[in-house]
């Protein structure tokens, strides 16, 4: 190992207040990360995100890249220069041109030569923060003007890089080239000889080469695929990258999803493994000639929380440090490696069946890893470790339940868990391997989510807020920004219209502090801990047979029945919402741009939108993107992609009830409909209304 490359952090989310950084730009403080990364955010901008940061201590930032269309050059150099004041340390400030699709719907028109405008771009901004005045009549560029000098530490600018030309120009005019999502090999042979070559042309140092670097820990409890779209998604979409990856020899198609993210795994543009192992992948990019490498961990955040993103870092920014100590994997025995592997997979199972367990606990979904029919409970949770034995011996708990305490057991069923899964404001750790948050509703939009969280109803004052929110997205499409964060997660969505096939005591439940019973922390108690499981059952279907469907005991402790029910009774499209919300995560984590949920704000096809809704009770959902429609299951969340016509139409099904009301809209032929309605209900999503029977 070298020795001499150094490690940025990357920001792996879009931040939505300005302490969310401050853990990240905390390891840049204290000397454990060069830089602090982010790239072009739509939320909170960058520069004025970093300069804000920086109130708490200074720290060097780098922005790799922000795109040119946002901005003027002239602009962008009093944002970089503002930027290096307010946090007291040099900033290296990365441009590029973006995306075409991106440049066309800002500029109204792409690039004709991305490389004339980065060059001119460039041109530009050194030009004000080195001399303090430019001149330049460019094709893209025309600036006669000067900037007036302040005293701020040095501001270095980089070029995104991503291909041969762009390397070169980058030799030519920036201090630094910085790519991002390229293997160490496709560095070396394209981006550091092009860099190189253009130094080299015009007579000035090759600048500093900066890779931006998706990595995750291969930790139990994850899927590997899910961790690496979460992060590479977008980027398998847009042809200049999938261009790159090709030529790096990294066969990515964008039709197979798990194929893609395995083949970055493979070609080491993603790096997964253990601390070790990826301090190792790291030592090919050093040895390509990389000056730093930026962790960037957002395919963890994405799918796990900020917390578990950032401990990720740590775990690698340490093993980084101390690689030449450590010894290799290699040099253990043979068996002795393959004892750990083992041992590796089967707590990966199990951890994975366990967060997946918890999450469908509090969110009141069935859990998949849960056979059909098996006699007991899938999952209970206990308070207090004085009631597990009368619980282990109830018929509540069989061999494949899994039973969460906060005190170790000899019971292998028995999981341990530090802190509150019940209590908001708290947080647990389970087995050290799967780490959740509790908070109220109505805190979740000032509070940073750093895991997995359940965002939960705890009084009126919580339901006031989410009908609120929920009258909000129904009137205008637009849904709370923290509802459509991955980590956070609706408690008891059932109390709520979503379909209650995982929320009864065969699929959770919970025993409190006093003993009693209930399937949601503040439920109504079906019974007392040790009681039979079909007793609880019974109290549950009684509860929900006198009550007003759907579940009648989730929250029965905190929201008075007739609040909920009058709730339910005005707004029969709640149950959509809550699922709905769900669906747009799953669709946008898999690269969906700006999706929408029929109904809500909006309807995509005309013909819908002319008339009154009768999809309020459907078991079918319908969104759209800015590029296709999605049909989806709510009991499920399945969802199948199709045409923005064929949406269109499964809409007007929907809306109208059936074939022959919607074809008397006019919009459509009664066979068109009809042949809609059939392919749809053969692939199990089945509508409101019947076909139209036809001779």
């Amino acid at each position: 190992m070298s020795g001499q490359m150094d490690l940025g952090v990357l920001v792996p989310f879009v931040p939505q207040r300005v302490d969310h950084v401050q853990p990240f730009a905390d390891l840049v403080r204290a000397g454990r990360a060069c830089r602090l990364w982010q790239g072009q955010s739509l939320g909170l901008e960058t520069f004025q995100t970093f300069s804000a940061a920086a109130a708490m201590g200074p720290f060097a930032a780098g922005t790799g890249v922000t795109l040119m269309p946002m901005r003027h050059p002239y602009e962008a150099a009093v944002q970089a220069r503002s930027l290096a004041v307010a946090t007291g340390r040099p900033v290296l400030a990365g441009f590029g041109p973006g995306a075409r699709s991106f440049q066309r719907a800002l500029l109204g028109a792409p690039y004709a030569s991305p490389l004339t405008a980065a060059r001119e771009y460039m041109t530009v901004v050194r030009g004000l923060l080195d001399d303090g005045v430019v001149t330049l009549e460019g094709d893209y560029f025309q600036v006669e003007a000067s900037l007036p000098r302040v005293a701020a530490p040095r501001v270095d600018i980089g070029l995104g890089v991503l291909r041969a030309g762009m390397a070169r120009l980058a030799g030519e005019v920036a201090d630094a080239a910085i790519t991002w999502l390229t293997p160490a090999s496709y560095v070396g042979d394209v981006v550091a000889a092009g860099t190189a070559e253009g130094a080299e042309a015009v007579n000035r140092p090759q600048p500093r080469l900066v890779a931006i670097v998706p990595v995750a820990l291969d930790q139990p409890g994850r899927r590997p695929q899910d961790v690496v779209l979460g992060s590479c998604a977008a980027h398998l979409a847009l042809p200049h990258y999938v261009s790159m990856l090709t030529r790096s020899g990294i066969a990515v198609g964008g039709i197979d999803a798990a194929a893609d993210a395995h083949a970055l795994i493979d070609g080491g543009a993603f790096l997964l493994g253990t601390p070790d192992e990826i301090a190792e992948q790291l030592a090919a990019f050093s040895a390509a000639g990389v000056d730093e490498v930026v962790l960037n961990t957002t395919g963890v955040a994405r799918t796990l929380g900020a917390r578990q993103a950032l401990e990720d870092v740590e775990a690698v920014l340490d093993a980084w440090a101390t690689r030449s100590a450590m010894p290799s994997p290699t040099d253990l025995p043979e068996h002795a490696d393959m004892e750990r592997r083992q041992e590796m997979t089967i707590m990966h199972q199990d951890t994975t069946r366990l967060r997946e367990r918890l999450l469908a606990w509090g969110t009141a979904r069935p859990a998949r890893s849960r056979a059909a029919g098996a006699p007991g409970s899938a999952i209970v949770v206990v308070e207090d470790e004085m009631h597990l034995d009368s619980l282990l011996a109830s018929d509540a708990v069989d061999a494949d339940t899994i039973v969460l305490a906060p005190a170790a057991h000899r019971d292998q069923r028995v999981a341990t868990y530090r802190g509150s899964l019940t209590e908001p404001g708290d947080e647990a750790a389970v087995d050290e391997w799967v780490f959740l948050q509790t908070l109220e509703y109505r805190s979740c939009a000032y509070v940073s989510v750093l895991a997995p969280t359940f965002a939960r109803i705890t009084d009126p004052g919580d339901l006031a807020a989410f009908l609120q929110d929920a009258d909000e997205a129904r009137a205008t499409g637009r849904v709370p920004q923290f509802l459509l964060e991955p980590s956070v997660l609706l408690a008891d969505a059932c109390a709520f219209g979503a379909p209650t096939t995982g929320a009864g005591p065969r699929d959770r439940l919970v025993v409190r502090a006093d003993g009693s019973v209930s399937t949601s922390p503040r439920g109504l108690s079906l019974g007392t801990v040790g009681d039979p499981l079909a007793e609880l059952v019974a109290a549950f279907d009684d509860a929900n047979a006198t009550g007003a469907p759907p579940c009648a005991v989730a929250l029965a402790g905190v929201i008075p029945h007739e609040e909920r029910v009058a709730a339910l009774r005005d707004r029969p499209w709640l149950g959509r919402y809550v699922v709905g919300i769900d669906v747009v995560k799953e669709l946008t984590a898999r690269g969906g741009t700006g999706v929408r949920m029929s109904g809500f704000g909006g309807r995509l096809g005309d013909a819908a939108a002319a008339l009154d809704g009768a999809d309020d009770h459907s078991p079918v959902l319908l969104l759209w993107s800015d590029d296709g429609a999605y049909v989806a299951d709510m009991a499920s969340r399945r969802t199948i992609r199709v045409s923005r016509r064929v949406g269109e139409l499964a809409e007007l099904l929907l809306v109208a009830g059936g074939v022959e009301a919607a074809s008397g809209a006019g919009a459509a032929s009664i066979a068109d409909l009809a042949r809609v309605d059939e392919a749809l209900r053969a692939a199990g999503l089945v509508l409101a209304a019947p076909a139209l029977e036809r001779a």
